[in-house]
């Protein structure tokens, strides 16, 4: 009798961590969903501290990278284009996933003479040092990934590598922008 109740509560606890696992271990949803974007508080490489909440009315691209990911290195500066495609109503922010802060800003010195639109002020870069945003609050454990998050504060689509389709993306843009 005691080996069957200890059965039925193994196959409970099992049930419930499968069930808690599949509802939140692919992070936020993708495009269609209403969901709120979780709000954090960061410090860019200009020493300005945000939270997400602060660019409410403009669409936000989140993006999560690091410097020793070869997909990141090619979508970043597609999305500093993008970026400065809309300087009034996209913001862009990055956060690095790096090990160390100095691999992010050695990536970012590389970086800065081909790419001068690094100091628009729509883009906001920072360092993820626990990984903390990336992988507890966004659920990222895949990089890069990028959020298009719409003025209202909602998830309005998820882009999971670097071989996404830029004129997708501009649209989806340019939708939530009218």
């Amino acid at each position: 009798m005691t080996r069957n109740i200890l059965i039925v509560i193994a196959v409970i606890i099992f049930t419930s961590g499968l069930t808690y696992w599949m509802d939140y271990s692919s992070g936020p949803p993708k495009q269609g969903s209403a969901e709120q974007a979780p709000d954090f508080f960061f410090t860019d490489t200009k020493k300005r501290y945000e939270s997400l909440r602060s660019f409410e009315g403009k669409v936000v691209l989140l993006n999560f990278w690091a410097s020793w990911c070869p997909p990141c290195i090619k979508e970043f500066p597609i999305l500093l284009d993008i970026a400065e495609q809309y300087p009034d109503n996209v913001v862009f922010i990055a956060l690095s996933s790096d090990l160390t802060e100095d691999k992010m800003h050695w990536f970012l010195k590389k970086l800065k003479d081909t790419q001068p639109n690094m100091k628009n002020e729509n883009v906001y870069i920072g360092f993820d040092e626990d990984q903390d945003i990336t992988q507890t609050i966004y659920k990222s454990l895949k990089l890069p990934e990028t959020f298009i998050i719409a003025p209202d504060q909602t998830i309005a689509q998820k882009f999971i590598g670097a071989d996404w389709d830029t004129d997708e993306m501009i649209n989806i843009i340019d939708k939530l922008t009218e």
